[in-house]
């Protein structure tokens, strides 16, 4: 089942969600198709498929009330293969594309620059990597790399293209979805299901109350939201 919905953190959960909500932690699990998750200070986003193709999706970190989806913006291109949030800016990265979105303060996301990598590039092979270090962004291609400062992008962003490197940097890991504010948790959690032939990978973002430390409270481990996104179907041979 594909699709992403709202449900209440606070006695309208099945035991059976509780248990596993509880006995799953928040995982790195990331993925470079439909619902790819990232977070940001202060929004996660998540990608989904949707009839005439990809949609971007924004959740603020709200301290009250639930987690929901504030807004939203169809993705041009192909299949996303690295993301990162930096402030305000969704950097994404296809096989031969760079996409620069702003969210702002209402959180909807607005696609602000797009531009190819390399001139020429074969459909298979070679380093889809993605840099984001303070503001500066570095995309590397086969033929080219882009530097662009995401500082310059209030008007028009900026970039300078360079020749690719000898050895292209590896493309980061997905960093841990896992931002904590004040005495709130926000992650993503995500349960797992074996089945027939397949499991079932269910993703929520979640909401909790903590301690000064950053611990969870044992007295309020049911988190106080869950945001169902949607569910991913692994299957294998044997």
């Amino acid at each position: 089942m594909l699709g992403y919905g709202r449900a209440r953190g606070s006695g309208h959960l099945s035991l059976w969600l509780l248990a596993v909500l509880v006995a799953v932690p928040e995982s790195d699990l990331a993925f470079d198709s439909d619902l790819t998750v990232v977070c940001g200070e202060d929004f996660a986003v998540f990608d989904r498929f949707v009839p005439n193709g990809r949609i971007l999706n924004v959740v603020p970190w709200v301290a009250e009330g639930e987690l929901a989806v504030a807004g939203s913006v169809e993705m041009p291109g192909s299949q996303p293969h690295q993301w990162a949030i930096q402030q305000q800016y969704v950097v994404v990265r296809t096989w031969n594309e760079l996409y620069i979105y702003r969210v702002g303060a209402d959180f909807q996301p607005q696609l602000l620059h797009s531009s190819q990598i390399d001139e020429h590039r074969p459909s298979v092979g070679g380093t889809v990597a993605l840099e984001v270090s303070g503001s500066l962004v570095r995309v590397y291609g086969v033929e080219r790399m882009i530097v662009l400062d995401l500082d310059s992008c209030a008007q028009q962003c900026e970039l300078a293209v360079h020749a690719a490197p000898a050895q292209a940097p590896q493309p980061a890991p997905p960093t841990r979805c896992e931002v904590h504010k004040e005495n709130l948790l926000y992650a993503l959690t995500v349960a797992d299901t074996p089945g027939a032939g397949a499991i079932y990978h269910d993703l929520f973002l979640t909401r909790r109350r903590t301690d000064s430390a950053g611990r969870r409270i044992v007295e309020a481990f049911e988190p106080e939201s869950i945001l169902y996104l949607g569910t991913r179907i692994e299957t294998g041979g044997e």
